[in-house]
């Protein structure tokens, strides 16, 4: 079998080929730096996200540590004030009903005694009024001008501004007045297990000035002073009154731990938090 001689490639030929591999050599090249640019941006990227992750803690710490310092400043300035009831409810009014009091001759509601008796048909819209004694105390560094009065009970004319100063008290009544119904509703909500407990008293100290806190007492009484007459599905009535052992433990009043407010400025409302 004859063999056919392979033509040496020429000058253009090899320039070609090695113009081709030269660019395939150089492509490669390429990927391999970009690949590192890239590596080296993702680092330089991941770098400057932790270097910024540490700062924005570092702020944040230092922004914890100046909002606890206003608020320690704040808390060192505020009157120490402390809410205890003095007495609970102990006598019921009927609001709707007056007559005039043999002492000052003025019209008064009408005390309603335990077991008085309501008709259902005709007098669950009748108001009843019950009241507790409550005083505030300041133990300083500074006087107070406090706000106190009923904080959602319906009806009650008790809000007054009381200013007491450094190691005085003051002392205020409190009313809670709703209707026979209402009264009755929650009676019937207390035994399904149901607690409507009612904000009957509020006492609020606001600090001077733009930069400060206010400071919230709120007093929950809970229950009812009405319930179902016993045999007699035609009328409730006025329930016997009593502290935490006593026939109607749940009409108790509790002051709650007092809340504050702090604000770095009360008049944009920018607070402390």
């Amino acid at each position: 079998m004859p063999f056919t001689a392979v033509p040496e490639p020429s000058v253009v030929e090899i320039i070609t080929a090695w113009s081709t591999l030269a660019a395939a050599v150089a492509t490669a090249a390429s990927v391999v730096f970009i690949a590192w640019q890239i590596q080296l941006t993702r680092k330089s990227v991941q770098a400057t996200e932790k270097t910024l992750a540490i700062a924005h803690d570092e702020f944040e710490r230092g922004r914890a540590l100046q909002i606890e310092s206003q608020r320690a400043r704040i808390d060192a300035e505020m009157p120490r004030l402390s809410v205890t009831i003095l007495s609970q409810s102990s006598q019921a009014w009927m609001t709707d009903v007056r007559e005039k009091n043999s002492y000052s001759l003025r019209e008064v509601s009408v005390e309603v005694k335990p077991g008085a008796r309501f008709d259902r048909d005709l007098e669950l819209g009748a108001r009843v009024q019950v009241s507790i004694w409550i005083r505030v105390a300041n133990d300083g560094p500074r006087r107070a001008l406090v706000h106190v009065g009923a904080a959602l009970a319906e009806g009650s004319d008790r809000e007054q501004d009381l200013v007491i100063g450094v190691g005085e008290y003051a002392d205020f009544w409190a009313t809670r007045i709703q209707t026979v119904g209402e009264w009755l509703e929650i009676h019937e909500q207390w035994h399904a297990g149901i607690s409507l407990d009612v904000n009957i008293a509020e006492v609020r100290y606001i600090y001077p000035g733009d930069v400060g806190a206010i400071e919230r007492h709120v007093v929950k009484q809970g229950g009812s002073v009405i319930e179902p007459t016993p045999g007699d599905r035609q009328s409730v009535r006025l329930a016997a009154f009593g502290g935490p052992t006593g026939p109607q433990p749940a009409t108790n009043a509790v002051v709650q731990p007092f809340t504050r407010e702090y604000f770095a400025s009360r008049l944009t409302s920018t607070r402390l938090d």
